[in-house]
Protein backbone atom coordinates (compact mmCIF):
# COMPACT_ATOMS: atom_id res chain seq x y z
CA UNK A 1 0.00 0.00 0.00
CA UNK A 2 1.46 3.63 -0.85
CA UNK A 3 1.67 5.98 1.78
CA UNK A 4 1.13 9.91 0.46
CA UNK A 5 3.32 12.27 2.17
CA UNK A 6 3.82 15.90 1.35
CA UNK A 7 7.01 17.83 1.68
CA UNK A 8 8.10 21.34 2.94
CA UNK A 9 10.81 22.88 2.39
CA UNK A 10 12.21 26.47 1.93
CA UNK A 11 14.05 26.82 -1.95
CA UNK A 12 15.53 30.76 -1.46
CA UNK A 13 19.26 29.49 -0.11
CA UNK A 14 19.42 26.23 -2.72
CA UNK A 15 22.52 26.11 -4.74
CA UNK A 16 21.59 27.04 -8.12
CA UNK A 17 22.04 25.01 -11.68
CA UNK A 18 22.06 25.45 -15.59
CA UNK A 19 19.27 24.07 -17.52
CA UNK A 20 19.31 23.09 -21.03
CA UNK A 21 17.21 24.59 -23.68
CA UNK A 22 17.70 28.45 -23.33
CA UNK A 23 20.90 30.21 -24.65
CA UNK A 24 21.89 33.18 -23.70
CA UNK A 25 24.09 35.24 -26.66
CA UNK A 26 26.27 37.76 -26.55
CA UNK A 27 26.53 40.70 -29.39
CA UNK A 28 29.42 41.54 -31.10
CA UNK A 29 30.35 44.30 -32.85
CA UNK A 30 33.17 43.17 -35.24
CA UNK A 31 34.30 39.48 -36.01
CA UNK A 32 35.70 37.20 -33.14
CA UNK A 33 37.45 33.92 -33.56
CA UNK A 34 37.23 32.80 -30.35
CA UNK A 35 35.08 33.25 -26.65
CA UNK A 36 35.34 32.02 -23.47
CA UNK A 37 33.66 31.67 -19.85
CA UNK A 38 34.86 31.19 -16.51
CA UNK A 39 33.30 31.38 -13.09
CA UNK A 40 35.43 32.72 -10.07
CA UNK A 41 38.90 34.32 -10.25
CA UNK A 42 40.56 34.92 -13.90
CA UNK A 43 42.06 31.81 -15.41
CA UNK A 44 43.76 34.51 -18.13
CA UNK A 45 43.10 35.19 -21.56
CA UNK A 46 42.27 32.17 -23.19
CA UNK A 47 42.52 29.89 -20.50
CA UNK A 48 39.12 29.30 -19.70
CA UNK A 49 36.38 27.40 -20.45
CA UNK A 50 36.03 27.71 -24.71
CA UNK A 51 32.69 28.63 -26.40
CA UNK A 52 31.86 27.41 -30.04
CA UNK A 53 31.03 29.92 -32.53
CA UNK A 54 29.01 29.15 -35.29
CA UNK A 55 30.52 30.18 -38.82
CA UNK A 56 27.45 32.16 -39.75
CA UNK A 57 26.75 33.74 -36.63
CA UNK A 58 26.92 36.86 -35.66
CA UNK A 59 26.67 36.49 -31.94
CA UNK A 60 28.26 34.50 -29.84
CA UNK A 61 25.81 31.73 -27.87
CA UNK A 62 26.26 31.07 -24.18
CA UNK A 63 25.00 27.35 -23.59
CA UNK A 64 24.14 26.99 -19.66
CA UNK A 65 22.85 23.58 -19.51
CA UNK A 66 26.30 22.56 -18.09
CA UNK A 67 27.07 25.85 -16.04
CA UNK A 68 26.60 25.52 -12.18
CA UNK A 69 26.59 28.54 -10.10
CA UNK A 70 25.87 29.28 -6.38
CA UNK A 71 23.78 31.62 -5.28
CA UNK A 72 25.40 35.25 -6.12
CA UNK A 73 28.00 33.69 -8.12
CA UNK A 74 29.16 35.49 -11.58
CA UNK A 75 29.34 33.93 -15.25
CA UNK A 76 32.44 35.83 -16.48
CA UNK A 77 32.63 35.72 -20.54
CA UNK A 78 35.21 37.18 -22.91
CA UNK A 79 36.30 37.25 -26.83
CA UNK A 80 38.99 37.08 -29.40
CA UNK A 81 39.53 39.36 -32.16
CA UNK A 82 40.54 38.65 -35.58
CA UNK A 83 44.21 40.54 -34.46
CA UNK A 84 44.30 37.88 -31.32
CA UNK A 85 42.77 40.79 -28.76
CA UNK A 86 40.58 39.39 -26.08
CA UNK A 87 38.25 41.59 -24.57
CA UNK A 88 37.66 42.60 -21.17
CA UNK A 89 35.47 39.90 -19.24
CA UNK A 90 31.95 40.75 -19.39
CA UNK A 91 29.93 39.83 -16.05
CA UNK A 92 26.94 37.75 -16.07
CA UNK A 93 24.81 37.36 -12.52
CA UNK A 94 22.77 34.48 -12.49
CA UNK A 95 19.80 33.67 -11.68
CA UNK A 96 17.82 36.58 -10.35
CA UNK A 97 16.23 35.44 -7.06
CA UNK A 98 12.71 34.78 -8.56
CA UNK A 99 11.62 31.41 -8.37
CA UNK A 100 9.34 29.97 -11.68
CA UNK A 101 8.81 26.00 -10.59
CA UNK A 102 10.11 23.68 -8.04
CA UNK A 103 10.11 19.68 -8.39
CA UNK A 104 10.71 16.39 -6.04
CA UNK A 105 12.83 13.34 -7.44
CA UNK A 106 12.75 10.02 -5.54
CA UNK A 107 15.82 7.93 -5.06
CA UNK A 108 19.62 7.51 -4.87
CA UNK A 109 20.16 9.29 -7.89
CA UNK A 110 18.59 12.69 -8.77
CA UNK A 111 20.76 12.99 -11.87
CA UNK A 112 18.84 10.08 -13.03
CA UNK A 113 15.71 12.58 -13.80
CA UNK A 114 15.56 15.03 -16.15
CA UNK A 115 15.70 18.39 -15.25
CA UNK A 116 11.50 19.41 -15.10
CA UNK A 117 10.74 15.82 -15.07
CA UNK A 118 10.82 15.26 -11.34
CA UNK A 119 7.49 15.47 -8.84
CA UNK A 120 5.89 18.80 -9.81
CA UNK A 121 5.37 21.01 -6.42
CA UNK A 122 3.10 23.28 -5.49
CA UNK A 123 3.40 27.19 -3.86
CA UNK A 124 1.48 27.16 -0.28
CA UNK A 125 -0.06 30.11 0.60
CA UNK A 126 0.40 32.08 -2.58
CA UNK A 127 2.82 31.74 -5.79
CA UNK A 128 6.22 31.60 -6.88
CA UNK A 129 8.27 34.76 -6.37
CA UNK A 130 11.04 36.15 -4.90
CA UNK A 131 12.25 35.27 -1.57
CA UNK A 132 11.47 32.32 0.78
CA UNK A 133 8.68 30.44 -1.00
CA UNK A 134 7.32 27.37 0.91
CA UNK A 135 6.52 24.49 -1.42
CA UNK A 136 4.52 21.02 -1.15
CA UNK A 137 4.69 17.95 -2.77
CA UNK A 138 2.46 14.57 -3.10
CA UNK A 139 4.68 11.38 -3.18
CA UNK A 140 2.93 8.45 -3.25
CA UNK A 141 6.03 5.88 -4.54
CA UNK A 142 8.55 6.33 -1.61
CA UNK A 143 9.64 3.08 0.12
CA UNK A 144 11.18 4.63 3.40
CA UNK A 145 14.61 4.16 2.41
CA UNK A 146 15.68 6.28 -0.88
CA UNK A 147 16.42 9.94 -0.68
CA UNK A 148 13.92 12.73 -1.07
CA UNK A 149 15.56 15.33 -3.30
CA UNK A 150 14.06 18.70 -4.25
CA UNK A 151 15.42 21.36 -6.60
CA UNK A 152 13.94 24.80 -7.71
CA UNK A 153 14.30 26.54 -10.87
CA UNK A 154 14.51 30.75 -11.58
CA UNK A 155 13.05 32.52 -14.10
CA UNK A 156 16.55 32.53 -15.90
CA UNK A 157 15.55 28.30 -16.83
CA UNK A 158 18.44 27.86 -13.78
CA UNK A 159 17.69 24.67 -12.39
CA UNK A 160 19.39 24.49 -8.31
CA UNK A 161 21.14 21.85 -7.27
CA UNK A 162 19.51 18.68 -5.96
CA UNK A 163 19.34 18.95 -1.67
CA UNK A 164 18.60 15.74 -0.11
CA UNK A 165 17.12 14.31 3.00
CA UNK A 166 14.44 16.07 2.99
CA UNK A 167 11.99 16.14 6.15
CA UNK A 168 8.78 14.40 5.11
CA UNK A 169 5.63 15.28 7.05
CA UNK A 170 2.45 13.06 6.76
CA UNK A 171 -0.24 15.73 5.71
CA UNK A 172 -3.17 13.86 4.77
CA UNK A 173 -6.38 15.76 4.42
CA UNK A 174 -9.21 14.15 6.98
CA UNK A 175 -12.68 14.09 5.81
CA UNK A 176 -14.99 16.89 7.54
CA UNK A 177 -18.37 15.86 9.50
CA UNK A 178 -21.33 17.64 9.41
CA UNK A 179 -22.83 19.53 12.04
CA UNK A 180 -25.58 21.70 10.94
CA UNK A 181 -28.36 21.51 10.24
CA UNK A 182 -28.19 17.71 11.46
CA UNK A 183 -29.44 14.86 9.36
CA UNK A 184 -33.20 14.33 8.89
CA UNK A 185 -33.82 18.19 10.55
CA UNK A 186 -36.83 19.90 9.77
CA UNK A 187 -35.66 23.45 8.66
CA UNK A 188 -38.54 26.20 8.94
CA UNK A 189 -39.08 28.43 6.74
CA UNK A 190 -40.19 32.00 7.06
CA UNK A 191 -41.29 35.62 5.46
CA UNK A 192 -39.56 37.23 5.20
CA UNK A 193 -36.46 34.97 4.13
CA UNK A 194 -33.43 34.33 7.13
CA UNK A 195 -30.41 33.73 6.98
CA UNK A 196 -30.13 30.48 6.66
CA UNK A 197 -26.18 28.77 9.00
CA UNK A 198 -24.40 25.51 8.06
CA UNK A 199 -21.63 24.51 10.09
CA UNK A 200 -18.87 21.50 9.93
CA UNK A 201 -15.94 20.40 11.54
CA UNK A 202 -12.52 21.62 10.66
CA UNK A 203 -10.18 19.25 8.32
CA UNK A 204 -7.48 18.25 10.15
CA UNK A 205 -3.92 18.20 8.51
CA UNK A 206 -0.69 18.01 10.89
CA UNK A 207 1.17 21.26 9.17
CA UNK A 208 0.03 24.91 9.02
CA UNK A 209 -1.21 24.08 5.55
CA UNK A 210 -4.18 26.45 4.93
CA UNK A 211 -7.41 24.53 3.96
CA UNK A 212 -10.07 25.56 1.65
CA UNK A 213 -13.79 23.86 1.76
CA UNK A 214 -16.44 23.67 -1.10
CA UNK A 215 -20.07 23.77 0.16
CA UNK A 216 -23.01 21.81 -2.40
CA UNK A 217 -26.72 22.19 -1.61
CA UNK A 218 -28.92 20.22 -3.82
CA UNK A 219 -32.40 19.59 -4.28
CA UNK A 220 -36.10 20.34 -5.82
CA UNK A 221 -35.08 23.66 -7.88
CA UNK A 222 -31.80 23.77 -6.59
CA UNK A 223 -28.20 23.00 -7.30
CA UNK A 224 -25.82 25.45 -5.90
CA UNK A 225 -21.64 25.02 -5.08
CA UNK A 226 -19.92 27.62 -2.64
CA UNK A 227 -16.13 27.19 -3.23
CA UNK A 228 -12.79 28.70 -1.52
CA UNK A 229 -14.35 29.28 2.04
CA UNK A 230 -11.99 29.55 4.65
CA UNK A 231 -14.31 29.32 7.49
CA UNK A 232 -16.03 25.91 9.15
CA UNK A 233 -19.66 28.41 8.92
CA UNK A 234 -21.37 29.15 5.87
CA UNK A 235 -24.60 31.50 6.06
CA UNK A 236 -26.41 31.94 3.07
CA UNK A 237 -29.37 33.67 1.74
CA UNK A 238 -30.95 30.69 -0.34
CA UNK A 239 -34.10 30.25 1.96
CA UNK A 240 -35.71 32.18 -0.89
CA UNK A 241 -34.64 29.50 -3.31
CA UNK A 242 -36.50 26.26 -0.92
CA UNK A 243 -39.57 25.09 -1.97
CA UNK A 244 -41.98 23.93 1.55
CA UNK A 245 -42.50 20.49 2.47
CA UNK A 246 -39.08 19.16 0.20
CA UNK A 247 -35.80 17.37 0.86
CA UNK A 248 -32.41 18.79 0.29
CA UNK A 249 -29.04 17.80 0.58
CA UNK A 250 -25.70 19.13 1.73
CA UNK A 251 -21.94 18.33 1.58
CA UNK A 252 -18.75 19.92 2.15
CA UNK A 253 -15.41 18.75 0.82
CA UNK A 254 -11.52 20.07 2.16
CA UNK A 255 -9.06 20.65 0.11
CA UNK A 256 -5.43 21.65 0.78
CA UNK A 257 -4.46 22.84 -3.01
CA UNK A 258 -3.26 19.04 -4.04
CA UNK A 259 -5.73 16.58 -1.86
CA UNK A 260 -9.77 17.06 -2.34
CA UNK A 261 -11.55 15.03 0.88
CA UNK A 262 -14.91 14.89 0.69
CA UNK A 263 -17.29 14.55 3.62
CA UNK A 264 -18.34 10.71 4.16
CA UNK A 265 -22.40 11.74 4.09
CA UNK A 266 -23.92 13.88 2.54
CA UNK A 267 -26.75 15.37 5.58
CA UNK A 268 -30.60 15.99 4.30
CA UNK A 269 -33.15 18.10 5.80
CA UNK A 270 -36.77 18.49 4.57
CA UNK A 271 -38.29 21.79 4.80
CA UNK A 272 -41.22 22.61 6.55
CA UNK A 273 -44.89 22.51 5.44
CA UNK A 274 -45.66 26.15 5.63
CA UNK A 275 -44.27 29.55 6.10
CA UNK A 276 -44.02 31.49 9.08
CA UNK A 277 -44.82 35.14 9.24
CA UNK A 278 -41.84 36.92 11.59
CA UNK A 279 -43.36 40.45 11.78
CA UNK A 280 -44.07 41.71 14.85
CA UNK A 281 -48.24 43.18 13.82
CA UNK A 282 -48.02 45.24 17.33
CA UNK A 283 -45.26 46.80 15.74
CA UNK A 284 -44.94 49.73 13.51
CA UNK A 285 -42.29 49.74 10.65
CA UNK A 286 -40.15 52.29 10.78
CA UNK A 287 -39.11 52.20 7.03
CA UNK A 288 -40.70 51.71 3.68
CA UNK A 289 -39.95 48.02 2.29
CA UNK A 290 -40.44 45.67 -0.25
CA UNK A 291 -39.13 42.37 0.51
CA UNK A 292 -38.17 39.65 -2.14
CA UNK A 293 -40.68 36.99 -2.88
CA UNK A 294 -41.36 33.92 -1.92
CA UNK A 295 -40.96 31.06 -2.83
CA UNK A 296 -38.42 32.51 -5.74
CA UNK A 297 -38.51 30.59 -8.67
CA UNK A 298 -41.88 29.24 -7.90
CA UNK A 299 -44.97 28.04 -10.01
CA UNK A 300 -47.57 29.07 -9.87
CA UNK A 301 -48.16 31.32 -6.68
CA UNK A 302 -45.75 33.06 -4.66
CA UNK A 303 -45.89 35.93 -1.52
CA UNK A 304 -44.59 39.16 -1.78
CA UNK A 305 -44.20 41.36 1.24
CA UNK A 306 -43.76 45.32 1.95
CA UNK A 307 -43.68 47.28 5.14
CA UNK A 308 -45.69 50.62 4.89
CA UNK A 309 -44.23 53.35 8.16
CA UNK A 310 -47.24 55.42 7.77
CA UNK A 311 -50.50 56.15 6.16
CA UNK A 312 -50.04 56.22 2.49
CA UNK A 313 -50.78 55.54 -0.93
CA UNK A 314 -49.57 52.30 -2.12
CA UNK A 315 -49.24 50.62 -5.41
CA UNK A 316 -47.76 47.27 -6.20
CA UNK A 317 -47.70 45.97 -10.18
CA UNK A 318 -46.17 43.38 -11.93
CA UNK A 319 -44.15 44.09 -15.29
CA UNK A 320 -42.34 41.41 -17.84
CA UNK A 321 -39.17 42.14 -19.33
CA UNK A 322 -40.50 44.59 -21.93
CA UNK A 323 -41.85 47.20 -19.09
CA UNK A 324 -45.41 45.69 -20.02
CA UNK A 325 -48.00 46.01 -16.77
CA UNK A 326 -48.74 42.51 -16.28
CA UNK A 327 -51.23 42.93 -13.27
CA UNK A 328 -51.76 45.57 -10.34
CA UNK A 329 -51.89 44.15 -7.00
CA UNK A 330 -52.27 46.76 -4.60
CA UNK A 331 -53.74 50.45 -5.75
CA UNK A 332 -54.65 52.25 -2.65
CA UNK A 333 -55.04 53.72 0.68
CA UNK A 334 -52.54 51.47 3.29
CA UNK A 335 -52.14 52.36 6.87
CA UNK A 336 -48.84 51.99 8.70
CA UNK A 337 -48.09 48.28 8.72
CA UNK A 338 -46.51 44.89 7.23
CA UNK A 339 -48.78 43.27 4.45
CA UNK A 340 -48.50 40.23 2.20
CA UNK A 341 -50.03 39.94 -1.10
CA UNK A 342 -50.28 36.48 -3.13
CA UNK A 343 -49.52 37.04 -6.85
CA UNK A 344 -50.79 33.97 -8.76
CA UNK A 345 -48.71 33.43 -12.32
CA UNK A 346 -51.48 30.46 -13.66
CA UNK A 347 -51.83 31.58 -17.01
CA UNK A 348 -48.22 33.54 -17.63
CA UNK A 349 -45.45 32.29 -19.49
CA UNK A 350 -42.21 30.92 -17.93
CA UNK A 351 -39.67 33.73 -17.32
CA UNK A 352 -38.37 36.29 -15.26
CA UNK A 353 -40.88 39.36 -14.35
CA UNK A 354 -40.48 42.66 -12.05
CA UNK A 355 -42.28 43.98 -9.47
CA UNK A 356 -42.83 47.99 -8.44
CA UNK A 357 -44.03 49.16 -4.85
CA UNK A 358 -44.35 52.88 -4.81
CA UNK A 359 -45.79 55.37 -2.14
CA UNK A 360 -45.15 58.85 -2.10
CA UNK A 361 -41.38 59.46 -3.29
CA UNK A 362 -40.29 56.11 -2.99
CA UNK A 363 -40.05 53.58 -5.57
CA UNK A 364 -38.73 50.35 -4.98
CA UNK A 365 -38.10 47.16 -7.86
CA UNK A 366 -37.42 43.25 -7.13
CA UNK A 367 -36.79 40.74 -9.60
CA UNK A 368 -39.17 37.32 -9.97
CA UNK A 369 -38.62 33.98 -11.60
CA UNK A 370 -41.70 31.94 -12.67
CA UNK A 371 -40.57 28.07 -14.24
CA UNK A 372 -43.38 25.96 -15.07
Amino acid sequence: MSTKFKILVCVSALVWVAASAEAQVIPRQAPVTAAEYFIGNDPGEGKGTPITIPNSSTSVPLDLSSIKLSQGQFIHIRVENSQGTWSAPVNLMYPARTITAAEVVVGSNPGSVVLGHGIPMMPVGGSFGTGVVNVQASISNWNHTDTIWVRARSSQYLWSEPVGNIALVDTILKPVELIAPSDDDTLQLYYPVRPITFSWSRSTITTGIPVEYSFHLVGPGLDTTIVNLQDTTLTTDLMSLLKISSVYGWSVSATDGYAVVASPDSFLFRTSDGITAVHDVNQVPKVFALYQNYPNPFNPTTIIGYDVPRRSLVSLVVYDVLGRRIETLVNGQKQAGHYQVTFDADNLPSGVYFYTLRTGNSIVTKKLTLIK
